[in-house]
Order: C-alpha cells, then structure tokens, then sequence
C-alpha cells in the first residue's frame, strides 16, 4: 500500500493535508482535480469560520512539509503540572499527561498538532516554547 496525500492552505494562513493509502501512487495534479473545494470547506466546516472554496489553494506535500511541519511527530515538553510524560490523545490535537491527567485540548477546529504541541510546550516562567 502506498500512502497518497492532499495538501492545501487556506488563504494562506494554514495548512491541512488529507492521506489514504492505496494500491498505487497517483499522480498529484490527477489527485487534486479529483477534490471539490467547496465539499473540502464544508467536510472541515471551515465554512462556519466565513471559509469558502475559493479560499483553498493546494499545495504539493513537500512545499506542505516545508511549511507546515509535514507528518513528523512534534515532541512534547513534560507536564507543567507534575512533570509527567505527556502524549496526544489518538489522532487527535488533545495532549494529555500519562501521569496526572492535565490537559490541552485545542478549541480551534483547524489548529495542526504542531501548533498545538508549540501551546502545550509554552511555559510563563521562560516566554519559549
């Protein structure tokens, strides 16, 4: 199985990707002809932030990659609270600790798992993440 991803930004302000697996690699300008912008806006309900299909301009993975992070995982700092290990819940932008059950759960419905690995990482005592 090959993985085949979908990758767009929106107004340039964010990005999302979308990936399935599949028998074969298709190519990517057949992959994205094959993708109605308006139905994308609305599956993300991106459409109840004011979003419309003419704001989604696709990108290739590796510019995604470059910009957005791609699929690496984001390491987490220790818990602010106790020090535990934390982890994201599934495939989820939730991060909670393994030890005392703090959490981040990410109210913003397009924020990445690298931004909110970046919000749980923020500490007051040093300003970085």
């Amino acid at each position: 199985m090959v993985e085949n991803r979908v990758c767009f930004t929106v107004r340039g302000e964010f990005g999302a990707q979308m990936s399935f697996e599949a028998n074969n690699t298709i190519q990517y300008e057949d992959l994205v002809k094959c993708v109605n912008k308006d139905t994308l806006v609305e599956l993300m309900c991106l459409d109840r932030l004011g979003y419309t299909g003419e704001d989604i301009e696709f990108i290739t993975p590796a510019e995604y990659d470059e910009r957005f992070g791609g699929t690496k995982m984001a390491e987490l700092k220790p818990c602010p609270f106790c020090g535990g290990e934390a982890a994201f819940l599934g495939t989820t932008c939730t991060i909670k600790c393994k030890q005392c059950g703090g959490a981040f759960i990410a109210t913003n419905p397009v924020m990445t798992r690298m931004e909110t690995a970046a919000a749980w990482n923020r500490r007051v005592n040093d300003g970085s993440t």
